[in-house]
Order: structure tokens, then sequence, then C-alpha cells
């Protein structure tokens, strides 16, 4: 006979035998208890909150909003019903319902912690920024000890990159007696990203110390077990100009904890400024092994494969850029990323002989004819301009790299090859006559000229014959 099934002296001994199951983790079990006392009594809507729990902890977060809802309805003191309701929406990714919820439960009780802290939440992750800020001061005016408030505006700041807001906000959640585990790893990161290195190197060294990994079984639980203070670790490290230690912080981090595949990534390219190429490469390979298809650390992979001298390997990886960011229609991750980006890539498979791939490496993901945003500084720009001009045959990129920076003899050349490769001659003697001024001693400059009076004399002929015209 189930658990279930087992005879209770009353409701209430029901009632006593599941928060015991849910007290060590049998949700599974405490969901039927707890139904059959509702059934037999039903004049206890604070059970509804004990179900809605139960629930919520077998995973079955529809339900339990449906049990909390119900005792929000009859309760006398509905707040702590609606907290866990705008929790559970939060958790279901339902923030509008969320944001509900949580005035509600603040409307019941103005210092309730907990209520401000998710309507934070809910309006950040809507990314009504200053909707949460609001909020944050209107919490204030209502109660002084709102550490968890204090927390969510931390991460609302650190969003926003305003991270010297965001440490302010979790120094004062600390100094409001919060330990909500993680805590000071968000510090860390905010001072970190706020430029005060040697400050959150004492941060993340304390909690790291507090959360040693691997741990032995008699060690119990760390401060922080994800893995994250031993990447804000290496992070800090790296700043500092200790890649030895930060790429053995990244280690760590990359064999336990939650975050192992970033962990790895980032090894890899700490191993690879510390030109250690072959540890590089099986980094980047075991990232990949965890997420599949990461575009960065794939651009980590080709770079160690050519320091390796493995050029097969490093088309590969290339090619496997360009058709996942077509495949994902986003290029924010290598675009944001410090170390690579697609011009880089590019002018990797340029070093391989690779000119189609160098070209679709430097467009994917963009419009080709709009090159601006990538010619915004004069070494991307000569790239562009050059893989459009021989690549393509189109000076466009050529013309507007030259734009951006009228002294730049790479960006009259290439313009003047997609001239004379298009038959615009007009556009190969201006360029030409662009690279003239800029450097009168440009090896390809005899070259262009004899090009160019070729093609004026071919054309003249063409004329004389009625096959065509100059332009």
């Amino acid at each position: 006979m189930g658990e279930e099934r087992r005879e209770f002296e009353s409701p209430s001994d029901a009632v006593r035998y599941a928060l015991e199951r849910m007290s060590k983790g049998d949700f599974a079990v405490a969901v039927p208890v707890l139904r059959l006392a509702l059934q037999a009594d039903d004049s206890h809507p604070e059970w509804q909150l004990h179900l809605g729990r139960a629930l919520e902890g077998s995973g079955r977060l529809e339900d339990a909003l449906r049990a909390y809802t119900q005792a929000a309805e009859h309760l006398d003191e509905p707040c702590a019903a609606q907290t866990m309701a705008a929790a559970c929406a939060a958790r279901m990714g339902l923030h509008e319902l969320c944001l509900e919820w949580a005035q509600a439960a603040s409307r019941s009780d103005g210092s309730h912690d907990p209520a401000w802290a998710l309507q934070v939440h809910a309006l950040s992750a809507m990314e009504r920024y200053d909707d949460a800020e609001v909020a944050y001061y209107t919490a204030q005016e209502y109660g002084s000890q709102l550490p968890l408030t204090a927390i969510e505006m931390g991460d609302v700041c650190a969003r926003k990159g305003e991270h010297a807001r965001a440490a302010w906000c979790y120094e004062h959640a600390q100094g409001q007696g919060a330990e909500l585990p993680g805590l000071r790893t968000r510090l860390g990161f905010a001072l970190q990203f706020g430029g005060e290195h040697r400050k959150a190197l004492r941060i993340f060294r304390a909690v790291c110390a507090a959360s040693p990994m691997p741990r032995p079984d008699t060690a119990g639980n760390g401060e922080d077990d994800s893995g994250a203070p031993y990447i804000g670790l290496g992070l800090v490290l790296e700043s500092l100009g200790r890649l030895d230690e930060a790429e053995e912080a990244f280690k760590v981090a990359s064999l336990h904890g939650e975050f192992q595949a970033d962990a790895a990534r980032r090894r890899g390219f700490a191993l690879m400024r510390l030109a250690r190429y072959v540890d590089a490469r099986s980094s980047f390979e075991r990232s990949l092994a965890m997420e599949p298809g990461d575009t960065v650390a794939l651009a980590g992979l080709a770079e160690a494969a050519i320091r390796l001298g493995d050029a097969g390997a490093a088309r590969f990886a290339l090619q496997s850029v360009v058709l996942r960011t077509r495949e994902t229609g986003s290029t924010a991750p290598l675009d944001d990323h410090p170390s690579t980006g697609y011009v880089v890539l590019a002018e990797l498979a340029l070093g391989l002989g690779a000119r189609k791939l160098a070209f679709d490496l430097a467009f994917v993901g963009r419009d080709p004819k709009d090159a601006s945003e990538l010619c915004s500084q004069p070494q991307v720009a000569r790239l562009i301009g050059y893989l459009a001009a021989i690549e393509h045959d189109d000076p466009r990129a050529a013309l507007l790299a030259l734009h951006r920076d009228r002294h730049c003899a790479t960006s009259a050349f290439n313009a003047a090859v997609a001239g004379l490769r298009r038959g615009d001659l007009r556009l190969a003697s201006a360029c030409i006559g662009r690279l003239r001024t800029i450097s009168p001693d440009h090896h390809a400059l005899t070259t262009l000229r004899v090009h160019l009076a070729w093609q004026r004399a071919m054309g003249a002929l063409r004329g004389l014959l009625g096959l065509g015209t100059t332009r």
C-alpha cells in the first residue's frame, strides 16, 4: 500500500506527515497526502500553500501556481501566498504575471522584502530598467531592511553595465546581513568589471577558499559551488597579467561546477597567450564537447590549429563558425569577445589562402551593401576592402575604407584593383592618382598604371571597331 493510502487519525495529522516528508525532499509523496487532507477539511487555506510548495518541489509549476492562487484568495494575510505565486510565475518565465502577484504582495505588506525583490526581478526580465529602479526606490519608503531587493537592483545595474552601482548595491545588501549564496561572487564580478581588480581579487580568493573544488565529502557545502568564483578569479588574474595563475583557476572551474564549458573556453584563450597551443586546442575541444557549435570556442580552436600547422582543422573550424552564425542569425558572441572576432578570423582565413571563406567570415550575418559598421576601424576597413575588391570585384567597401582613412594606401590600392577588374577606368584612374599622392613609391603603382593604359588602349580599339565604348 502506497504512502498516500496510509491511515491518519485526522487531516491535521496527515498535513504534519506531509510536511515531514517535504522537509526530507519527498515532495511527490507529500502531494497526494495534502490533497486527501484538503478533501477531508477545506477550511485551512494555509494547507493550499503547503500543497503549492509540494507541487513546485515536484516540478509541477502550473498546478503549484493554481494552489498558491487559491491560498491567496482565502487567507486573511495573503502576502506569503502572493509572493510564492510571484516566484512560481518567475520560474515559469511569466514575468507580467510575476509582476502582478509581487505588486499584490507589496500591497498586502509594504515591508515584505521578497515581494519588492520579485518586482525588480520581473521588470528587469522585461528590460524595463527604469521602472525597476522606480520600484527599488519606492521600496525604500516602506522598509529599511531590504537586502534581497538591493541584490536584485545590483543585478539590474550589472546588466546595464553600471558596475560601480552594482557593487554598491551588493555591499549594501551585505551590510544588512544578507548571506545569499553567490552574493560575494556577484560583488567580485561587479568590482572586476568596474576596474577594482585588487579588491575583486581579495573577494574571489576568499570565496574560493570557502568553496574548494574538488571538495572532500566531509567538507560540507561551500559558499558558492557553481564554479563562478574560480572563473572570476581567473578573469582578475588575467587582468593583472598573471596568466599562469589565471589558467590554473580556469582549469579548476573547467572540471567542476556549473560553468565547465565557459571555463574550458576561457582556459583555452589563456593557454594561447601562454603559447601552450596543444593544451589550448584540447581545452577548446573540451568546451565544444559540452557546448557544440559555440562560435567563440570554434574561433579559438581555429587559431590553435593554425599555430600547430594543422590547416585542415583550422579551415573546418572557420567553416563551422560561418555555418553556426548563419544557423543562429546572431553575431553577438564573437562581436563582443575581447580575444577574437569575425575580422580576426577573416584575416586567419586569408593567411590560409581561403579568400572566399575570409569574405564569408567578414560579412556573415551582415548586409554586404552596408559595410560602415565593419569599417569603423582602419585595419578592418582595409581587410573588407581587399576582400570586396579581390574576391567580388566590388569597390564599394574599398571606397568606404578609403573615405574612413584618406591616407590609407592599401584602401586606395584595393579600390583601384576593383575598378580595373570591373572595367571602371575613371574610378581606377582616380584611385591610382590617390595612391600616387599617398605613397609615391608604392610597389604596385607601375603595375596599376600599365593595366590602366592597357585597358584604355583596348577600349579605344574596341571603339574604333565599333565593339563598345570606354567608361
